[in-house]
């Protein structure tokens, strides 16, 4: 019913920002040898 539905919903929503947390994070990880380049890099 509309329980169900809003249950699924949630899970949905829950889901998205999980992934988007995920995808953030893999962007800065595959990014951060640029612009973290004044370390012990010389």
């Amino acid at each position: 019913g509309f329980s169900y539905f809003k249950m699924g919903y949630a899970s949905a929503i829950s889901w998205i920002i999980f992934i988007v947390i995920m995808l953030i994070t893999l962007v800065l990880f595959a990014t951060s040898k640029w612009w973290v380049f004044y370390g012990d890099e010389s």
